[in-house]
């Protein structure tokens, strides 16, 4: 059989669908109730690759139809603007132009990955920062790994914690540089000709890590901060000056933190604040 690709329309009572053959031939479409059972009794067939948009219902309905045995693309929204920018828009018509831009190459809609629905409600906790008790708790039980990340000073268990749950499986990233763009921590990039102008971040990714990461960065370049690898680079880079230096500095202390963190979750190593360089020794005391 030729493999389908079925574009599914989230709606919060009914969703629109729309299927396509290997050749981009319509083959079936219809609506569905958003609802458990309906999706199941709908999409009970032969395995199909399903795309569908990121929000309010993508997590659950996303893991339903995996457990059907489909394969789910999960599309990043700000890939989508070409159907948001179509001057006349239907729910139908969102799904059919799903289902063709999965069918051709799902990676132009840089699909997203869901966490696991433990990991979801463990991350809400976090997210209330009324537990501090029960975020030790968590720590301990359920995310010992916690532990290895709070060796950099400046990262507390609510950061290690919020960064093990956010990227909940490390072996997703290829290698630890691409966590920093993951967390929207990468400059964005505007270049055309002679021009390369200097651009903010991305800002993707979850905000409430990358806002943690950046506090992390502050303390380390902070008075309190101890010395370390980490501390001396970015205390070099805002030295340099210019134009809100001291924020672009945290920045980047905060992007390199995240591969620090990611490194030593993969790893299985200890921090050490001077990897490469040793420690500055200090000057003799005169008699």
């Amino acid at each position: 059989m030729d493999r389908v690709t079925v574009g599914l329309d989230l709606g919060d009572r009914y969703s629109r669908y729309c299927a396509i053959d290997e050749a981009g031939k319509l083959v079936g479409e219809g609506r569905v109730r958003t609802e458990v059972d309906a999706l199941r009794g709908c999409f009970s067939g032969e395995p199909a690759r399903v795309v569908l948009e990121v929000g309010t219902h993508s997590p659950w309905v996303s893991r339903t139809l995996e457990e059907l045995g489909h394969e789910v693309i999960v599309a990043n929204p700000r890939r989508l603007r070409f159907i948001w920018n179509e001057s006349v828009k239907t729910d139908r018509k969102d799904a059919e132009q799903l289902a063709r831009v999965g069918r051709m190459d799902p990676e132009l809609l840089q699909p997203i990955q869901h966490r696991g629905q433990e990991a979801q409600m463990d991350l809400a906790i976090l997210r209330s920062r009324a537990y501090d008790r029960q975020i030790e708790q968590l720590c301990k039980d359920r995310y010992p790994e916690t532990e290895r990340l709070r060796g950099p000073k400046g990262v507390g268990a609510l950061t290690a914690l919020a960064f093990v749950l956010v990227v909940e499986d490390p072996s997703r990233f290829n290698t630890s540089r691409a966590v920093g763009p993951y967390l929207g921590l990468r400059p964005k990039r505007r270049q055309s000709g002679e021009s390369d102008p200097q651009l903010g971040i991305t800002k993707a990714g979850d905000v409430m890590l990358r806002r943690l990461l950046v506090g992390s960065a502050h303390y380390i370049l902070g008075p309190f901060g101890p010395d370390c690898e980490l501390r001396r680079w970015g205390l070099e880079l805002a030295a340099r000056g210019g134009c809100n230096a001291k924020n672009r500095a945290a920045v980047a202390v905060a992007r390199k933190l995240a591969v620090l963190l990611h490194r030593l979750w993969v790893s299985g190593q200890e921090y050490e604040p001077f990897h490469h360089h040793p420690p500055r020794r200090l000057s003799a005391v005169p008699a």
